[in-house]
């Protein structure tokens, strides 16, 4: 595939997923997905040059998870039922409101289960992980993402957070997010800068069984 080509299907995604429908917007993340990987594994081109592209995509997907959505400071009130006795047009309202919310939820929380394929770490020997110990990063095989950049920070995730036995090779920023549902964070390895200071967490939150090799804050 050319290099235009692939210009080509970056625009039409990034129009996707400015679209006012979640499926939409969802098929636009799992294209530029698509083409993170495409840029990586192209052996056409210099490594560099594709880490390059990659890493704008993968900015691209981070500034959406960060992305202001007003529903989320509803949280509280969306996830739970329909209080009685509102006039039919709140409730309609209230109705809509928790639909649009869990559909944006599942647009997130369906980039960050892509994101989690793409870092995961697995045993170079080929054998099953170990549970409840901090891995060995000699041991271990990086996901086709983990050398790249990921800012999170000022996130609000309305979702659940797993990204557990992830490798950060140029590290993670986290910082000042907002979890609402459980975070999970074990057993990952960081290669470089973990930023997780002024976090707030109104969920479970499990950050052990982790390496860091540079900063933690």
């Amino acid at each position: 595939m050319s290099h235009q080509q692939r210009h080509d299907r970056y625009t039409a995604a990034l129009a996707l997923l400015g679209s006012p429908e979640a499926i939409i917007r969802l098929g636009g993340a799992l294209a530029l997905v698509e083409l993170a990987d495409d840029w990586l594994t192209d052996e056409t081109d210099p490594q560099e040059y594709g880490r390059r592209k990659a890493q704008t995509i993968i900015t691209t997907l981070c500034a959406y998870i960060c992305s202001p959505f007003q529903l989320a400071h509803d949280y509280e009130r969306l996830m739970g039922d329909q209080p009685q006795g509102l006039p039919p047009q709140q409730a309609r309202r209230f109705r809509a409101e928790k639909t649009e919310l869990a559909a944006e939820a599942q647009v997130r929380g369906r980039i960050l289960t892509e994101i989690h394929d793409r870092v995961r770490w697995e045993p170079s020997d080929g054998g099953q992980p170990a549970t409840n110990t901090a891995p060995d990063p000699e041991k271990v095989t990086a996901g086709l993402w983990s050398h790249l950049r990921f800012d999170f920070s000022g996130a609000v995730f309305f979702y659940p957070v797993d990204f557990t036995q992830s490798y950060w090779g140029a590290g993670a920023n986290f910082r000042g997010c907002t979890y609402r549902d459980q975070a999970r964070f074990t057993r990952s390895i960081y290669g470089a800068d973990a930023l997780f200071d002024r976090s707030v967490y109104h969920g479970e939150a499990f950050l052990s069984d982790s390496v860091y090799r540079a900063g933690l804050a």
